[in-house]
């Protein structure tokens, strides 16, 4: 029969998630290699050992200012990617148009924004 296992990084970040039959996986949970789990990365994290949700980010966006930001984070605009040791951020545009922030924080939730630059 198989079974879903997970392997995670010292973080608890879960790096994949595997359907191996109950024997090998077994054995890889006993050296510690896998756990034993149907947790997926996009909404889980381990913690202590024990596979958890991961929680929501409290930021905000007023106007072109981010608030409550996780410290640290990445904050990706269009792709590009700004460290932030910071609980807040002002953001600036040098051209017009839609751009798309997203904060990223593990454990937390990746939240999205979109921001329009007027001309």
């Amino acid at each position: 029969m198989e079974k879903f296992y997970i392997h995670t990084d010292a973080q608890g970040r879960i790096l994949y998630r595997v359907s191996l039959d109950e024997i090998p996986g077994a054995a890889m949970v006993e050296r510690g290699e896998l756990i034993e789990s149907d947790a997926h990365p996009d909404t889980h994290y381990v913690l202590t050992g024990v596979p958890a949700l991961r929680p929501t980010q409290a930021t905000k966006l007023t106007g072109k200012t981010l608030t409550k930001l996780p410290v640290p984070c990445a904050i990706i605009i269009d792709g590009t990617t700004y460290d932030c040791a910071d609980d807040h951020a002002d953001l600036e545009f040098d051209a017009p148009g839609s751009y798309r922030v997203r904060v990223v924080a593990h454990p937390y939730l990746d939240k999205e924004f979109t921001i329009e630059n007027p001309a």
